[in-house]
């Protein structure tokens, strides 16, 4: 039986994901998207962790916790329709 992954998406708030800009321990993918506009926020891009990041780590690395079913993009990686 093949164990099910959990994955954490965050967007970035304040600037692209990048060395120094994001947390390391844990980064799966980060996407380096332009200014998105997504549900009326702004973003620089996007990070995925196999872990929940802390919230010390969220406010210092100015991070917003984004659930997979909110975020455009990850919608339709799964197949799902917003």
């Amino acid at each position: 039986m093949q164990e099910e992954k959990t994955r954490w998406l965050y967007r970035c708030v304040m600037r692209p994901p990048g060395p120094g800009a994001v947390p390391r321990d844990g980064l799966i993918n980060c996407d380096f998207e332009e200014w998105v506009d997504l549900h009326g926020k702004h973003y620089w891009g996007r990070v995925v962790y196999n872990r929940r990041l802390t919230k010390k780590e969220i406010a210092d690395y100015e991070l917003e916790y984004v659930p997979p079913w909110w975020d455009s993009k990850s919608a339709v990686e799964n197949g799902k329709r917003l």
